[in-house]
C-alpha cells in the first residue's frame, strides 16, 4: 500500500512538472509527506519504492524551482537517500548537481564532504576520496566539517583497528604519583 501511495505521489509530481510551474508550497508538502513514508516502521527498513519516488520528486522540485532557497537542500536529501539505498553513483551525481548548480549554498560544502565520504567509506576509492577531501579543505577551511575532513584524510585506507591504535599511541601516558613521604 505504501509503495502505491509513493508511486501516486510521484506521478502527481510528474503531472505538476508538466504543467506551467507547479507551486513550490504544494510540492514541499508532498515532499515532506513522502519523506515520512520512506521508512517502514514495521520492518525497520527503508521502503525502496517510496525512496525512489522521493528522490525523483526532489529532482523535480529543483528543476521546477531552481532558484528556491530549498532546492539545494532537496537535492542533497535526494543524494543522501540514494546513498542510503547503496546507489552510490546516483548519490554522487546528486551531490555533484548541488556542488555545480549551487556553489554558494552552504549545502555545496556538505555535498562535497558527502561525496568524499561516499568515495572513501562506501566505494573504497581512496585516491578519488583524497582528491575530494583536499578540495574540500581548500575551498572550505573554516567549515564545520573541516576537522572531520582532515581526520578522514589523515586516516584514508586505514582499518578501524589501525585508527584506534593511532589514538592510543597519541594519548599521553599519565604519570602515577608516588605516595607522599617516600
Amino acid at each position: 500500500m505504501n509503495a502505491k501511495l509513493g508511486l501516486l505521489a510521484f506521478l502527481c509530481l510528474g503531472i505538476w512538472a508538466c504543467q506551467s510551474t507547479p507551486q513550490a508550497g504544494d510540492m514541499e508538502k508532498n515532499l515532506q509527506e513522502m519523506s515520512k513514508k520512506m521508512y517502514n516502521e514495521e520492518t525497520s527498513r527503508l521502503d525502496e519504492e517510496a525512496a525512489e519516488a522521493f528522490i525523483g520528486a526532489c529532482e523535480t522540485f529543483a528543476k521546477a524551482h531552481p532558484q528556491h532557497d530549498k532546492a539545494a537542500e532537496y537535492l542533497l536529501k535526494a543524494g543522501e537517500t540514494a546513498r542510503t539505498m547503496k546507489n552510490y553513483p546516483r548519490g554522487i551525481a546528486l551531490y555533484d548537481q548541488v556542488i555545480s548548480t549551487y556553489p554558494d549554498s552552504p549545502k555545496a560544502a556538505q555535498a562535497l564532504f558527502l561525496k568524499g565520504f561516499t568515495l572513501d567509506n562506501d566505494m573504497k576509492q581512496i585516491d578519488q576520496a583524497r582528491s575530494i577531501y583536499e578540495s574540500f579543505l581548500e575551498k572550505y577551511p573554516n567549515d564545520e566539517f573541516a576537522d572531520d575532513t582532515q581526520f578522514l584524510l589523515n586516516n584514508l585506507g586505514k582499518s578501524d583497528d589501525e585508527i584506534i591504535k593511532g589514538f592510543e599511541q597519541s594519548q599521553p601516558v599519565e604519570a602515577t604519583e608516588a605516595p607522599a613521604g617516600e
